[in-house]
């Protein structure tokens, strides 16, 4: 599979090639275009152009502001008339306004030419240490503004995290005040930043910052504008092979936008999972940044009350439920009307987005607006996600949305194993042990997850197999009619971990999953040559119980595809085994079952066969005047 051409920087933008940042930004270049014109138009104003963009973690901010960084240095007009300094994502060490002031003759020396380069140097290394901060603020200010006179032009700063600066690392309000006032006082001074949410210092008419800003909000992106984002980076990765799939594709692009909300690092995270496949690195990077963002969702949750913050948690734990108004309520375990008005007070403040159900036109589906939001709430409230991170399971779920999409790739990775690396190993049973999770049927889960644990035995990790053992448990109905295949070869796999198991057993449990394994996969000519095989082998042997299990399976296949013929035929097979081991009462019931079937289908000669049937099983009993009624109606 060919690699991408260069790394996507998912959370450190200055990794990925500027030139990819340009041809793969979407829905973007509007909010670019304006700030520039606005530069341009701005002349000689006496007032700042202090712009502020407002958008969740992961919408693209940092993108948007390299963007802005890369095309005001490529036109001549625009880079003669500004000198643009960027601080770090994440300036820790700004705890004051005299901090910001080093900061910014620091990236000055970097920034300039000559001598002024030298003098911002000489002045950063003289200040670095004082102790002072007025002493920094009188030695500074003055400077930026001899800077501007001699050089013409004007400074614009740009700055990440505006909420974390002036409410958490700044806390000196008089500072802030000596910000505004630089801004305003020096109009060759601009401020660009950023800000995941509104925080309150912009609301509040008191604060310094109240209706100092021009903000825009950076939008999630539509469904046309994330199937754009996706398809743009196959054509910069030359990935020829999934362009000229791409209408085949939609459908899963399409699942993926929902999923993820339109978030463009979300996308990103799962481009990287389409276009190599590798799983295992998206699972660490995927961590990391939930690691990064907890102290930021923890003061989020913490500004709700405490029936808001239940409501998030019970949305963000309805993985497989669809997020109705009455199955929110339900799993909320409050009244319907206490639970409409907190829907709608959350979606006023931008918590929540409804959109309509396209199952049911009469009721709507919520979803919490911010996609890694959602997720941290699903991974910090319940343990056991904490194996499989839902938002993972979920894409699988829907990028392999078929059976035998899933089988394939099962299939695919349990051949490499044996000639992987123990790396590449651990990666390929991570994927399986995802592709498992991510099953939409239980019996599928079951055994795919059984299998894997059959796999890890044999690789030696008998650890991994109980643990997988265990979950297989949690699984199996606790109902009589379960003590079928799923049972048995749970058991003997149980037995396995700890000691070893016969070789007609494991040859048994080989033969039982290649099975499962083909009739998924949809080879049902193939599927149904080896269930002949086992059946053979369970009636040869005298495994009743096993064969009963496999003809029952078959006839749950039979009757979902409402095949009538096929459902008599097995119905009439289990009987025979039930007889001969003395249930007659459970033999008749089958057999009246597949006599009714063949007579509702006018199977003349399936008819004949069941009432002989009956009638053997009537003999055996004793019966002889109800075997002799069903010889007669046999012959007839």
């Amino acid at each position: 599979m060919q690699q991408p051409n260069s790394p996507i920087g998912l959370f450190r933008q200055d990794i990925t090639d500027p030139k990819q940042l340009v041809a793969t930004t979407i829905a973007r270049n509007h909010l670019v275009d304006d700030l520039l014109e606005k530069l341009e138009n701005r002349g000689n104003k006496k007032s700042g152009l202090n712009q502020l963009f407002i958008g969740p973690r992961g919408i693209g901010k940092t993108h948007l502001l390299s963007l802005i960084e890369q095309d005001l240095s490529s036109r001549n007009t625009l880079s003669k008339q500004y000198t643009l300094i960027r601080f770090p994502e994440e300036s820790n060490r700004i705890l004051s306004f005299a901090d910001l002031l080093l900061g910014i003759i620091d990236r000055l020396a970097d920034a300039e030419q000559g001598g002024q380069k030298t003098e911002f140097r000489d002045l950063h290394n003289q200040l670095e240490t004082e102790e002072k901060d007025e002493e920094i603020i009188d030695y500074i200010v003055p400077r930026l503004k001899r800077w501007h006179r001699k050089t013409g032009k004007a400074l614009i700063i740009m700055l990440e995290n505006l909420d974390v600066l002036f409410t958490q690392q700044i806390k000196n309000e008089k500072d802030i005040h000596r910000i505004r006032s630089l801004l305003m006082d020096n109009s060759h001074i601009l401020l660009i930043g950023t800000a995941p949410t509104f925080f309150p210092a912009l609301n509040d008419v008191k604060h310094p910052l109240y209706d100092f800003f021009d903000i825009q909000v950076i939008e999630e992106l539509t469904q046309k504008q994330t199937l754009s984002l996706i398809k743009s980076h196959f054509k910069w990765d030359e990935r020829e092979d999934l362009l000229q799939q791409f209408e085949t594709l939609k459908p899963r692009l399409l699942a993926m936008h929902t999923l993820t909300g339109g978030n463009p690092r979300l996308i990103m995270m799962l481009y990287e999972l389409i276009a190599q496949d590798n799983l295992n690195d998206i699972i660490t990077r995927f961590h990391q940044l939930l690691d990064r963002i907890t102290p930021f969702y923890q003061d989020r949750i913490k500004d709700l009350s405490p029936q808001e913050r239940a409501l998030m948690e019970t949305i963000a734990l309805m993985r497989t439920q669809q997020r109705t108004p009455v199955n929110i309520a339900k799993n909320f375990r409050k009244p319907r009307k206490q639970t409409s008005v907190l829907l709608k007070r959350m979606t006023e403040a931008g918590y929540l987005t409804v959109s309509p159900n396209p199952d049911d036109k009469r009721s709507r589906l919520y979803r919490i607006k911010e996609g890694f939001f959602d997720i941290w709430l699903a991974m910090n409230e319940s343990r056991v996600n904490r194996k499989h991170l839902p938002f993972l399971v979920d894409f699988l779920s829907l990028w392999y949305a078929s059976q035998q999409d899933r089988e394939l790739k099962r299939q695919q990775l349990t051949l490499k194993l044996k000639e992987m690396e123990q790396k590449g190993r651990n990666n390929a049973l991570k994927i399986l042990d995802y592709l498992s999770e991510a099953a939409s049927e239980t019996d599928e889960k079951q055994q795919a997850k059984l299998e894997l644990a059959l796999t890890q035995i044999k690789l030696g990790d008998h650890q991994a197999a109980s643990n997988l053992l265990l979950e297989v448990k949690t699984l199996i109905p606790q109902q009589p009619q379960s003590t079928g295949m799923m049972v048995w070869m749970h058991n003997k796999a149980s037995r396995w971990c700890n000691a070893a198991q016969s070789s007609d057993d494991v040859t048994r449990m080989e033969n039982i999953i290649k099975y499962w394994q083909v009739q998924r996969s949809g080879e049902l000519e193939k599927a149904s040559q080896l269930f002949h095989e086992l059946k053979l082998d369970f009636s040869s042997h005298g495994l009743h119980q096993l064969h009963i299990a496999l003809l029952t399976e078959r006839l749950a296949e039979a009757q979902q595809e409402e095949n009538k013929n096929n459902e008599g035929i097995l119905l009439n097979n289990i009987s025979q085994i039930y007889a001969a081991r003395g249930d007659y009462e459970t033999a008749l019931d089958y057999l009246n079952q597949s006599l009714a079937i063949q007579q509702e289908i006018g199977d003349k000669s399936g008819e004949g066969t069941t009432l002989n049937n009956l009638a053997t099983t009537a003999h055996a009993r004793g019966d002889y005047e109800t075997a002799l009624d069903y010889l007669n109606q046999s012959l007839a």
